[in-house]
């Protein structure tokens, strides 16, 4: 699967912090503070590629276990759209 740029540098970032910080564990979705945020704007960036339908059933999954989570990607996902409005102008 083909990420654009910004997908893709938020992937790198992402998996590059994870693997050197001794205190990220992704397979048990243990994060330091900057290894959540990254994982946050990734999966965020992410979301954008899919369409809204997947969009709200992720978020509405992600809901009820964690809305404080899930709140942060929600203004992530506002961000991004409105910077992709304002590059369109």
């Amino acid at each position: 699967m083909l990420l654009d740029e910004a997908t893709n540098e938020a992937h790198e970032g992402y998996i590059n912090h994870a693997m050197l910080c001794r205190s990220c564990h992704p397979p048990t979705k243990r994060y330091c503070y900057e290894g959540g945020g990254l994982r946050d704007r990734y999966e965020a960036h992410y979301l954008m590629s899919l369409d809204l339908y997947a969009r709200r059933a992720f978020l509405a999954q992600l809901e009820p276990i964690d809305p404080v989570r899930c709140e942060s990607i929600k203004t992530l996902l506002i961000e991004i759209h409105q910077r992709n409005q304002a590059d369109l102008c």
